[in-house]
């Protein structure tokens, strides 16, 4: 969330053509300086590594361990990281890593995106995706998890699209 706010700034008119930009969440640190874009690298990059270092680590410790600890046993692997792999199809075990990465596009679109309509489309387009990769690829053992996910995205992608109606209203 830190990272994320760092990179939501906001630009002032000060007349004449003059504009400068502004942290959002901290009005006085000037996003033109030097030392903020510094800063902004350092939460790109932690960005960058949470949102797809965590998901590719998991997959990746799950079959780390498959391999030197589990002499090769996928299974094993698998029961060891339940809390990673439990609900989803054999084909779809590393489905949770796709929820990471969902989860970070997320943040993506509604730290990244300056314009804020275009904010909420971009939010709803990449939940749309994601909501389709979920219906095509049903990744869940059980049918009546795989309704709750599509129930969750679909209630999400609605809440998105009630926010466009914000500016119609006093």
């Amino acid at each position: 969330q830190v990272s994320a706010d760092m990179l939501n700034c906001e630009e002032y008119d000060f007349g004449r053509g003059e504009t400068r930009s502004f942290l959002a969440s901290d009005k006085q640190i000037d996003c033109d300086t030097e030392e903020y874009k510094s800063v902004r690298n350092v939460a790109l990059t932690s960005l960058a590594i949470y949102g797809a270092g965590v998901p590719v680590f998991s997959v990746l410790a799950v079959k780390i361990v498959e391999r030197f600890t589990m002499g090769g046993d996928d299974t094993s692997a698998k029961k060891l990281f339940f809390f990673m792999t439990g609900g989803f199809t054999e084909r779809w075990w590393f489905w949770e890593s796709i929820i990471l990465v969902r989860k970070a596009v997320i943040v993506g679109c509604v730290t990244l995106v300056s314009s804020p309509i275009l904010r909420i489309y971009s939010a709803i387009w990449a939940l749309v995706g994601f909501l389709l990769l979920n219906i095509v690829s049903a990744p869940w053992e059980d049918l009546w998890f795989s309704r709750m996910e599509g129930t969750s995205l679909t209630t999400i992608i609605a809440t998105f699209n009630l926010l466009l109606l914000i500016p119609y209203f006093p």
